[in-house]
Formats: structure tokens, sequence, C-alpha cells
């Protein structure tokens, strides 16, 4: 059910996800499509060739849905979505946003 709701969501910037939502998903597509990477790169080189593109189109889509799932995340511990801006630094702000998302959600105390 969670990978269903991943991409059936994958436009839905608002709501709540737990952790497991969060991490599941991250953890399989990611490791999916770095196979692919490695797959497609291996056999196409420098060229613009079909698997190269699938390679694109993949990661495009993962990349969107992977976003998406993440403003929710944040949203659900209370961060802001401006956050999401680290995804420009490449591998230190996905690792800056994993750690986040994984962090438990604030509670407030009365």
């Amino acid at each position: 059910m969670v990978f269903i709701n991943y991409w059936k969501n994958i436009f839905n910037w608002n709501g709540l996800e737990s952790r497991e939502q969060y991490l599941l998903p991250t953890l399989l597509y990611g490791g999916l499509y770095g196979v692919i990477y490695i797959m497609t790169s291996q056999t196409a080189s420098n060229e613009l060739s079909a698997g190269n593109m699938f390679s694109v189109c993949i990661g495009l889509l993962i990349f969107i849905a992977q976003l998406s799932l993440s403003a929710r995340r944040l949203q659900t511990i209370s961060r802001s979505k401006n956050w999401l801006w680290l995804f420009i630094f490449p591998v230190i702000g996905n690792v800056l946003i994993f750690i986040l998302c994984i962090l438990p959600p604030k509670v407030k105390e009365d």
C-alpha cells in the first residue's frame, strides 16, 4: 500500500506521511534507479541512446515523486517546505533532506 500511495500522490504536495511511508519507497526506488543508471550507463556510454533516455525518464519520475513525498514528510515533522531547496546541492542536499525526513515529528509540550 505504501508503494501505491507513492505513485498515487506524485503531484500531491500537501498532506502527512509517516516515517515508514517515507523510508520504504525512498530506499527501494533510490536503489532501483541506481541499478537502472548503472546498467544503462555501461551499455550506452556518452551517446544519447534509448537506454539513456529510459534512465532519464525514470529518474525524472522518481525525482518528482520523491520531491512531493519529501514535502509531505517535512510538513509532518513541522518543517517548512523551503528545506526542499537543499535538493539543488546534489549529494549533500539529498543526505540532509533524508536525515530531516527520518526524524520523529516534533511533539508540542503543554
